[in-house]
């Protein structure tokens, strides 16, 4: 393998594999599928997806608007909003969504409100379907192809996972998740 013009490396086949091709991996990183390319030009690379949740020192993260606002000062919500604004995809779980929509709607005296109420929101559920209003749509099939499907997607800006704790955990142990925060 050619490292960006560096030395060629021969790799050994991972043990064990079982693809009928026994030593026809030099030059492979990983026993099949081949290494990983950089995108041809006019491709664009797959979007990140970053996961954030508020969470206490001891591991709480329910019910933040409880313990974090007295730690959570203008610095830090100038910070944040650097951060989404080039965010135009959120995704989130129905009971998060289902929370937010009934406040950040009618919200007007909050930056957080002139981000969260404009982005496209993606909400995992299995109890509601279609077009959900304040920009939103309920994620239908296979939230793992919706998610491979929507970093995919040619579209400048990454992808924020909001929460809540279970959509996170899902999507981080799926393999979907490329930063925690």
């Amino acid at each position: 393998v050619e490292l960006s013009g560096l030395e060629t490396i021969a790799v050994e086949p991972e043990a064990g594999c079982n693809s009928g091709h026994a030593g026809q991996h030099t030059n492979q990183l990983v026993c099949c599928p081949t290494p990983t390319r950089p995108p041809r030009k006019g491709h664009a690379m797959p979007r990140s997806v970053t996961a954030h949740l508020f969470s206490s020192l001891n591991g709480v993260s329910e019910a933040p608007h409880l313990f974090q606002f007295d730690s959570f000062g203008e610095a830090e919500g100038s910070r944040m909003g650097r951060t989404l604004a080039a965010l135009p995809d959120v995704v989130m779980g129905r009971k998060l969504w289902q929370e937010w929509s009934q406040y950040w709607p009618s919200a007007t005296d909050d930056g957080f409100g002139d981000f969260i109420n404009p982005v496209r929101k993606h909400v995992l559920s299995s109890t509601m379907s279609g077009h959900l209003g304040w920009n939103s749509t309920a994620i239908t099939g296979d939230p793992i192809a919706y998610l491979d499907g929507l970093k995919a997607a040619d579209v400048e800006g990454g992808i924020i996972v909001a929460g809540g704790v279970e959509t996170v955990r899902s999507l981080f142990l799926a393999g979907l998740v490329d930063a925690l925060t």
